[in-house]
């Protein structure tokens, strides 16, 4: 059975092995200046109680919204970041099966991983991309 903070703590923990970034002081402002090439994610989260009337067994819900930044490096082509290592932590990410192995008391994913082309950005030398995810688990 997992806690609402150890399931948190293992869904930053597989984007840190995703995508190698490193956690912002801010889920939620973006005020924190990103080093040339540095990859940074800000993750919220939201976590509810679920009533499941075909189990006995305590679950909850818990909703994400995570931001991942990437500053370009010095003369690095934006193409160059959102074709590759973007893409490739996107085509991962965007699947139920990554997030059902983080935890054995994931249960379902209930909201599917989405990104939409709108969630795609770019502010100066940094692009961002948004994901969102709602899994139930086990607690």
């Amino acid at each position: 059975m997992t806690t609402t903070a150890a399931m948190i703590t293992l869904m930053r923990a597989a984007v840190v092995s995703t995508t190698g970034a490193t956690a912002m002081a801010s889920d939620h402002l973006l005020t924190e200046r990103i080093p040339a090439s540095g990859i940074r994610y800000q993750m919220r989260a939201l976590a509810v109680e679920v009533k499941s009337p075909d189990s006995a067994a305590p679950r909850a819900q818990v909703f994400v919204k995570l931001d991942v930044h990437r500053r370009l490096g010095t003369s690095e082509a934006e193409r160059t970041y959102t074709e590759g290592s973007m893409q490739t932590w996107v085509d991962a990410m965007v699947q139920p099966a990554y997030w059902r192995a983080i935890s054995v008391d994931v249960v379902e994913v209930t909201d599917s991983p989405q990104v939409a082309l709108n969630d795609v950005r770019r502010v100066g030398d940094v692009v961002s991309f948004t994901l969102t995810v709602a899994l139930e688990y086990r607690t």
